[in-house]
């Protein structure tokens, strides 16, 4: 659903906007795709470690809006503090909005991209290994 939300917010940039990304579109594929397996995975992870539904939608709005915010999407990282600077790399969001910028803006390649990129597999890795050890136990 992600990918679907993502792909319409940039056809709609295009249409609107007059977005065109002036890198690859591959590697912007890659990146949106990354992300969203990360968000999807968080999605999977708070639902499964939430006592109820309601814990779980306010769980990821609260996840969600801080995540977004430290990891720049509300304002420019090189703004923040020193420590908020390196505390935004915690974030997912910091990983794929400097990716897309680079290859919005900077013309970067896939290869440009690919470490960004492996970071957020990384986050997926182990977002989906803690929903994976609390689906065990649920199974149980």
């Amino acid at each position: 659903m992600q990918t679907v939300q993502i792909a319409v917010v940039l056809a709609l940039g295009a249409l609107i906007f007059g977005y065109r990304p002036t890198g690859s579109l591959v590697a912007l594929a890659a990146i949106l795709l990354s992300f969203s397996a990360v968000l999807s995975a968080l999605g999977v992870a708070l639902a499964l470690w939430s006592r109820s539904r309601d814990a779980a939608l306010s769980l990821s709005n609260i996840i969600g809006m801080l995540a977004a915010g430290i990891g720049g999407s509300f304002s420019t990282v090189s703004s923040f503090p020193d420590w908020a600077q390196h505390a935004a790399r915690l974030s997912p969001a910091y990983w794929a909005i400097t990716a897309i910028h680079e290859v919005s803006l900077d013309g970067a390649s896939l290869a440009d991209v690919a470490t960004r990129i492996g970071v957020l597999w990384g986050f997926f890795a182990v977002i989906a290994g803690l929903a994976l050890v609390q689906f065990r136990y649920h199974r149980e």
